[in-house]
């Protein structure tokens, strides 16, 4: 019969209940966290930190992007074991590739990436300047256009 009252022995079990339920979450968190890996790292173009650049990482079975911090830095964690490609790419630089990035568990890989400034492709439509297809550096841009203006410095 039923009584109002607990077994001491059930009592007890209840207690440890609660711990022993966040004990085993504990322990699949920590083995979840010690088979994947992560990237990070910092893109520049030269001496600048570049922020908003976006950071892929590929392998055959996984992509993932992040966007760079105001401080240039980007961080992928919880990947899963392999070689990877990461790939940073902003308007107005060349994208960056660095392949073979190895992600080991319970390790982070680090990745700096340098962007150049891209290639202008400037067709000139007055007849008296000469027409300039191919892709050529900002720096060369500026100095063919420096030279078409009076009273201009090399």
């Amino acid at each position: 019969m039923l009584s109002g009252r607990i077994d001491p022995l059930a009592s007890r079990c209840l207690a440890v209940l609660p711990a022993v339920i966040a004990s085993l979450l504990a322990v699949q968190a920590v083995g979840q966290t010690l088979t994947r890996g992560g990237i990070t790292g910092n893109v520049q173009s030269g001496a600048d930190r570049l922020s908003g650049v976006r950071v892929t990482v590929v392998k055959p079975d996984l992509t993932r992007s992040v966007v760079a911090d105001a401080a240039g830095h980007f961080d992928l964690s919880d990947l899963p074991e392999g070689s990877y490609t990461v790939t940073a790419e902003l308007v107005g630089f060349d994208a960056s590739h660095q392949q073979n990035v190895m992600v080991r568990p319970g390790r982070t890989s680090i990745v700096n990436l340098t962007l150049r400034i891209a290639c202008l492709r400037v067709v000139w439509t007055r007849a008296d300047v000469p027409t300039l297809t191919d892709g050529m550096p900002v720096e060369d841009f500026l100095g063919a256009l420096r030279a078409l203006l009076p009273n201009s410095r090399p």
